[in-house]
């Protein structure tokens, strides 16, 4: 199920957004619901961006593939056709979006859960519900007035962050917890045969 209709973002608008973002140089963009994938071929073109769209719709996703390779940009602006709810954001930078207030409703604890610390989210129009902008710009384009949030995101602790490196090096943890465990069960065993030989010796 879309979370949006598809409206295109007026070209100005499109480069503002990738300006506030502060987007760098092979950091990597996630554009969530790409459309035409207007927002990631600029932010590979003008500002050297490793860009990921995601498009539920097949002939937006067909256009959006299309559009890349005639800009020659294959390998460095990748599409992905699917729900943008299961897209792994992990790796993400700034993340990009046009969306419905309830659908950014909908994926903000996606964001919050997966996004890292001082990535960047952008969002045309719509707020974020429950989160407060860093900042907030209003320009004219196509007729009209656009507003344009940008949040820096600081929801991850050094609590969670050390949680999920544990969590990430189950095996080795779990290999020196039975190496531990063998050492205690021998050393055990040694205290027992020694507390017989002792006790054997006194009843002599």
């Amino acid at each position: 199920m879309s979370l949006a209709p598809f409206v295109p973002s007026p070209p100005d608008v499109v480069t503002t957004m990738l300006q506030l973002a502060d987007v760098k140089k092979d950091e990597e963009l996630f554009d969530l619901g790409c459309g035409d994938g207007r927002i990631i071929i600029e932010a590979a073109q003008k500002f050297g961006a490793k860009a990921v769209g995601v498009e539920l719709d097949k002939g937006h996703y067909e256009e959006c593939v299309r559009r890349i390779r005639e800009s020659n940009l294959d390998g460095r602006v990748n599409v992905i056709r699917g729900n943008l709810l299961n897209v792994d954001l992990r790796s993400a930078d700034v993340v990009t979006l046009y969306l419905l207030p309830i659908s950014n409703e909908e994926v903000r604890p996606k964001l919050e859960r997966e996004l890292k610390n001082g990535a960047r989210v952008v969002s045309h129009d719509f707020p974020i519900s429950k989160w407060k902008p860093n900042e907030v710009k209003e320009i004219k384009a196509s007729w009209s007035s656009h507003k344009i949030y940008l949040y820096i995101l600081q929801f991850r602790t050094e609590v969670t962050e050390l949680k999920e490196a544990l969590l990430t090096r189950k095996p080795i943890l779990r290999r020196v917890y039975n190496q531990e465990k063998r050492f205690l069960a021998h050393t055990l065993s040694h205290v027992k045969r020694i507390f017989r030989r002792n006790t054997d010796q006194k009843r002599r």
